[in-house]
């Protein structure tokens, strides 16, 4: 057994008693990890959820279940709890995470990209963040080229058995529309995803396309999607 030091986020609690939790977190160097927390909902306040701080605790190689020490929050992230903007898409966020990422998978990047989510980005970043989870997983489609007949400009078209395919070639399947092919292109250019501008229009295409084409992978639907669409 070791004890670590690092930086998390501690996403999900499940209550196991009165106090004590079982806990989600995604921490910088380990990945996804499970908690027990003996005082999560204790009376002098317990532990906030979607809230970055430094996670102290111990791995243990012969359970999945890991023992918690403590967790220090870090103030500059009350930007977090204090916008429910913010908070809607965390919470998609860690639902995709918590689904496509095995435990102890790490990804440093991802912690990352949760962390620069602010006030003035939270539209593009969440998008960007959500969209990255799926292409570390390996399954996002190539939106560069059609797989039917390789066109290479195509604007718009449709998502078929995990492909992308242009207007011409499918009239069916998981639409993917200018706005979102926009985005998909944009993602792949530093410069071109920095002078993106994604309003409220172009995010509710954006998430609709993620969970379709997540259901259409795991035949589940994303619960905090439907939350995030009615919310927009």
């Amino acid at each position: 057994m070791s004890r670590h030091l690092t930086d998390a986020i501690i996403y999900k609690l499940h209550r196991y008693s009165d106090s004590s939790a079982v806990a989600r977190a995604f921490t910088a160097d380990f990945g996804k990890i499970k908690l027990f927390v003996p005082k999560a909902f204790s009376k002098k306040g317990g532990l906030l959820t979607c809230f970055p701080g430094i996670l102290d605790f111990q791995m243990k190689e012969s359970s999945d279940l890991c023992r918690f020490y403590a967790f220090t929050q870090k103030p500059e992230f009350y930007r977090f709890i204090d916008s429910h903007e913010i908070m809607i898409r965390l919470h998609f966020i860690f639902e995709v995470m918590d689904a496509l990422y095995q435990e102890r998978e790490k990804d440093g990047y991802l912690m990352k990209l949760i962390t620069k989510i602010d006030n003035t980005n939270f539209r593009k970043a969440a998008s960007f963040t959500v969209r990255h989870i799926f292409e570390k997983n390996g399954v996002l489609p190539d939106f560069n080229v059609c797989a039917g007949c390789g066109d290479e400009n195509s604007t718009e078209g449709y998502v078929l058995g995990g492909e992308y395919f242009c207007g011409k070639c499918r009239h069916s399947g998981i639409r993917v529309s200018g706005s979102v092919m926009l985005f998909m292109k944009s993602a792949q250019v530093s410069e071109l995803m920095k002078n993106l501008i994604i309003n409220r229009e172009n995010e509710t295409e954006i998430i609709s396309f993620f969970a379709q084409f997540y259901k259409s992978l795991y035949g589940k639907e994303l619960k905090s999607a439907s939350t995030l669409s009615f919310l927009l």
